[in-house]
């Protein structure tokens, strides 16, 4: 059980997240730059992004416990007993954390295929019927943000503040002084 004051906030967690995010989407940007030329499925370059997201978060979780994220947040993740994640642990807290995210993203892009080169229509361009799964990918993209609410209030409903992938990785997130 953590101190009141080594519970971090929503806030901190979700800035670690971000950053994390953004730096993710920088490192891939090469990658996917060859990989467009390759291939036009979303699907196929969304499961590449999180298959890295998932050995980002495991390595650095498992090496230190702390994404570069985190460590800008002065946050670190620790197991249930006190001591360091190790890899099945971090592993586990990395698939439950981000398959909500990329879940809902791989759903929607399977649910309503929009070609990447697709052009976004300018002013005074005569409407065009939407893209066929259209609704249905909306549909997708709506409920996930439903779900991601739902655990969210899971979280802030803990006493340590842990959410449903800290749990079921015996994981919990500390403030560092």
């Amino acid at each position: 059980m953590l101190m009141p004051n080594e519970i971090p906030g929503l806030g901190r967690r979700i800035i670690a997240m971000v950053v994390d995010l953004l730096i993710m989407m920088m490192a891939n940007q090469a990658l996917l730059l060859g990989l467009r030329e390759a291939t036009n499925s979303l699907v196929l370059l969304l499961g590449l992004d999180y298959v890295i997201l998932l050995c980002y978060s495991t390595l650095f979780l498992s090496a230190r416990g702390q994404t570069p994220g985190k460590i800008m947040t002065s946050l670190r993740v620790i197991a249930e007993d006190g001591g360091g994640v190790n890899q099945t642990q971090a592993l586990i807290r990395s698939v439950a954390k981000w398959t909500p995210l990329m879940g809902v993203l791989i759903l929607q892009a399977l649910f309503s295929p929009v070609p990447m080169d697709m052009q976004l229509p300018h002013e005074g361009a005569p409407s065009q019927p939407l893209p066929e799964g259209a609704v249905e990918g909306t549909v997708v993209f709506l409920s996930g943000c439903v779900f991601w609410l739902v655990l969210l209030a899971i979280a802030r409903n803990h006493p340590d503040g842990r959410g449903v992938h800290d749990r079921v990785a015996k994981t919990m997130v500390m403030k560092l002084p």
